[in-house]
């Protein structure tokens, strides 16, 4: 959790004032946490949402299962088992067109790279179809793109090579892996430009990458990296 910056009520942190935001017109501070609302929940509860400090949110997309629970599919695009197609995500379109706010004008749509699938995985082409979907909900829905969270939360830790499977190192050296997620992060923007048309800036420029672990997971990543 953020300290509560000096000077600061402890009740009303200074970076939580909607005076600081209304003052700081270069800056711009979207919501995100563990209760990242659904898009259902911002359509039916906008008006009290806008009551917070924040000029945008970030936001999850749920597949409808009938009677089933739903399931979130900004922490499923990276599951083995995950195919997502477009009917799955149209209600959230229609969600996000259907709310109208002046206050979150930059929202984005939560994706999240946890997952089971390894970087050489034949499965990954299918990965990249679901994060271009969730793409195209955040341009259609009028967000400013998505939100790509590379924390690893799972066992499995695709980012860690160190903390990889035996079998997978013996397969692939680190240099090949490095090699393999660039040409995924290739594949991954080819499939969100293809669903989105083309709209290169939008794709290039409107991703909110969460970095809080980045420095650790830079120094992990490295094959001579001993995990405690």
């Amino acid at each position: 959790m953020a300290s509560t910056p000096r000077g600061s009520s402890a009740r009303t942190p200074r970076w939580m004032s909607a005076a600081w935001l209304q003052t700081s017109r270069s800056r711009h501070s979207p919501s995100a946490g563990w209760g990242s609302p659904d898009t259902s929940y911002y359509r039916a509860h906008l008006k009290e949402m806008e009551t917070i400090p924040f000029d945008g949110l970030v936001l999850s997309v749920m597949k409808l299962k009938g009677n089933d629970p739903p399931d979130n599919m900004g922490w499923c695009a990276f599951g083995s088992d995950a195919r997502f197609t477009p009917q799955d995500c149209q209600h959230a379109i229609d969600d996000l067109k259907a709310a109208k706010s002046k206050q979150f004008r930059h929202n984005f749509i939560q994706v999240v790279t946890s997952g089971n699938v390894d970087w050489f995985d034949p499965k990954w082409p299918q990965i990249a179809t679901n994060v271009a979907l969730l793409a195209r909900v955040a341009k259609q829905g009028d967000c400013k793109g998505i939100m790509l969270d590379a924390e690893q939360y799972d066992r499995f830790r695709m980012w860690t090579y160190a903390t990889l499977p035996e079998n997978l190192k013996a397969a692939h050296g680190f240099d090949e892996y490095r090699a393999k997620v660039r040409e995924r992060g290739r594949e991954l923007i080819r499939a969100c430009l293809d669903r989105l048309e083309a709209a290169v800036d939008y794709v290039h420029v409107r991703t909110l990458l969460v970095i809080a672990n980045g420095l650790r997971l830079l120094g992990e990543s490295h094959p001579d990296f001993e995990p405690a």
